[in-house]
């Protein structure tokens, strides 16, 4: 080989030397740099995440209250408080919070950077269930020993039909009040026959209908009670009259029965 060639290959050669050394550098840089970037994640994750750091320790109680005293749930939940902020158990929270009998639905969340936010919705009690508790706006039956409302429509039936039993109750009451009457109490049996007590408010000439529903046909036989009421076919014996509406296409109406006993549907 000659001089030339030679000194050619020479150059080449440290040339590529050159190169895999930059690229080595650069590739040790990299490698230093990933590291050096996980190394602090993970230590500032390491910091974020233990106990007396970001500690959780403002309580917020949001909602609007007419039966429901916050309060009373305030001590349960700040026992849960002073936790990290991103390790804090929401969860066994909200378990808390919802096992409140006047809590009807919430949401428990976090705020930066120290603070746990509490949604409330409260139970609405609107009628009495007759074997004890109450009858909330979404149909379920809870106890609240220390609420009392006179004026409420006492109902009772399957707890299961809990939420029918109110629809048809709102729905009937209604109706019922455009003929100036109450419905005091509405009451399905165990075998599944409705039954009302309907009021008339007359201070001197009141008076106590029981209707006997049935089983079927529900509503058709309500508005044919209502039917004889406003055509004044409803004679009033000594304060109370009874009135069985389970016929196919009438009524009887007595002054002292009792329609307790089971129906023929």
């Amino acid at each position: 080989m000659t001089a030339a060639p030679r000194a050619l290959a020479i150059r080449r050669y440290r040339k590529t030397r050159i190169k895999r050394a930059h690229f080595a550098r650069r590739l040790t840089i990299f490698v230093i740099t990933i590291v050096s970037l996980v190394t602090a994640v993970l230590l500032g994750l390491d910091y974020l995440f233990r106990p007396n750091v970001l500690v959780v320790d403002r309580l917020v109680i949001k909602g609007s209250f007419e039966y429901f005293d916050p309060v009373t749930l305030q001590p349960k939940i700040e026992a849960e408080l002073g936790r990290n902020f991103f390790t804090i158990d929401l969860e066994k929270i909200k378990r808390i919070v919802d096992s409140e009998t006047w809590v009807e639905r919430s949401v428990v969340r976090r705020e930066w950077p120290n603070t746990l936010m509490v949604e409330l919705i409260e139970s609405v009690p609107v009628m009495r269930w007759k074997s004890g508790g109450w009858l909330t706006l979404d149909g379920r039956i809870v106890e609240l020993p220390n609420f009392e409302n006179a004026a409420s429509i006492t109902v009772h039936g399957p707890q299961r039909q809990s939420l029918q039993i109110m629809q048809r109750t709102h729905e009937w009451s209604r109706e019922l009040e455009k003929l100036g009457l109450r419905l005091e109490s509405l009451n399905v049996s165990d075998w599944r026959s409705w039954g009302l007590v309907v009021l008339e408010d007359d201070p001197e000439n009141g008076f106590r209908i029981e209707v006997a529903l049935g089983t079927m046909d529900l509503e058709h036989r309500f508005d044919r009670f209502l039917l004889a009421f406003r055509k004044g076919l409803l004679v009033v014996e000594n304060g109370v009259v009874y009135v069985d509406v389970r016929y196919p296409d009438g009524l009887a109406i007595a002054g002292v029965q009792s329609f307790d006993r089971q129906p023929p549907g």
